[in-house]
């Protein structure tokens, strides 16, 4: 009879403690699968698969994976946008034969789902760099109507100095944050899954015959037309270069503005490709752009061929009030070391980027107004979701 007692008592401690330890792997697999499905078009087998993952991995961490045989069950419901887990353990041994036969012997469950749904205008693409995005020098990014994601799954992926800020929406990172959350507004949810390239599958503008080379304007007024500028743009000492709509394919060279050049245009796309194809606005510079409302470059502003290397791509214009439109740089290090607002004058603005660089009092506006202008935000541009567990 002793032994039967004793024997009861443990198998309680025990059950209660394996409760406790497979509602936690539901709980967290449950949230996991969730922020996963909302970036794969609310797919069946993506969610399956990451719960799986979660679910093996704590259960392995709390010593249970052997003990017992475990089944998990998921469902990723596209119409509710939810996803739910039953998790079932069977055959565990407790000591008192014929003790917690039921089949199965324990059964925990948990539901997530989206509670609200934000556009996101930030996105690092880089996924293991430390400070991929990185924020210094009293440097701001303002995104209050949306959300600033990135990739990497470093510690301290998403980096934003004591003297600087990320205003936005939402915030995550693959990885961590530093240096604390109060230099984030709200503090920044961690262990997001990668979000892929979105606009990966975009068609890049077709690179033909050179129509410029080495294209400079000096102290001059001067309108330009779109074509294949080989070997750069150069808009220097205090010049007012206007850009006609279309696309300008910047083919090997650098896009560069400097000594008080002005660079405007409404409907255009900049196109980077080739050897050294990149953008410099220097920090005297002003420059005000829009992508176009329509054609095949519709919503792009600026757009890095994606078979060039790593490149650094700089805007640190004294003025550029009006960045309306997406600007794109899959393996590119866009760099901003402008003294004030930037963007602030654009209906919406998004940046997809490998890394980045922020400094220099920089204040990056990333406003979210779509319904303001004609300018479309590209397909493709998934949105952030904020994710509660509700179970």
């Amino acid at each position: 009879v002793l032994f039967g007692v004793v024997g009861g008592a443990v198998d309680v401690v025990v059950y209660n403690r394996q409760y406790a330890k497979m509602q936690d792997a539901a709980d967290s697999a449950v949230l996991a699968a969730t922020r996963e499905a909302t970036l794969k078009n609310w797919s069946q087998q993506e969610a399956e698969e990451v719960a799986k993952a979660y679910v093996s991995a704590t259960l392995e961490d709390a010593g249970l994976s052997s003990t017992a045989a475990f089944d998990i069950q998921t469902v990723a419901d596209s119409i509710n946008k939810k996803v739910s887990i039953t998790l079932d353990m069977d055959q565990h041994r407790y000591f008192m034969l014929g003790y917690f036969r039921s089949n199965p012997q324990i059964r925990v469950f948990a539901e997530a789902r989206l509670s609200s749904e934000t556009p996101v205008c930030m996105i690092s693409l880089d996924d293991a760099k430390a400070k991929a995005v990185n924020l210094f020098d009293y440097a701001q990014v303002k995104a209050g109507g949306c959300a600033v994601y990135s990739n990497s799954s470093s510690k301290e992926g998403l980096y934003v100095s004591s003297t600087s800020m990320i205003k936005s929406a939402y915030s995550c990172s693959g990885g961590g944050f530093g240096s604390g959350a109060s230099v984030f507004s709200p503090t920044p949810t961690v262990d997001c899954p990668t979000m892929n390239d979105p606009l990966s599958q975009r068609p890049q503008p077709t690179v033909g015959n050179c129509d410029h080379n080495n294209f400079a304007v000096k102290k001059n007024n001067q309108i330009l037309s779109p074509g294949v500028y080989c070997g750069g743009i150069l808009v220097d000492n205090k010049s007012n270069v206007t850009m006609n709509p279309g696309v300008y394919i910047i083919n090997g060279g650098v896009l560069r503005t400097r000594n008080s050049g002005v660079l405007v245009g409404e409907g255009v796309t900049l196109f980077f490709t080739g050897s050294d194809g990149r953008l410099q606005i220097d920090g005297t510079s002003t420059v005000n752009l829009t992508a176009p409302a329509t054609g095949d470059t519709a919503g792009i502003l600026m757009m890095q061929d994606r078979a060039m290397d790593y490149t650094e791509f700089e805007i640190s214009a004294k003025v550029a009030a009006e960045l309306l439109g997406t600007i794109y740089f899959p393996n590119g290090h866009l760099k901003m070391m402008a003294p004030g607002n930037l963007a602030e004058k654009s209906a919406f603005t998004v940046v997809i980027a490998r890394t980045y660089a922020l400094g220099a009092n920089t204040r990056m506006n990333l406003n979210s107004d779509y319904d303001a202008t004609t300018v479309p935000v590209p397909a493709g541009l998934g949105p952030s979701r904020a994710i509660s567990l509700v179970r």
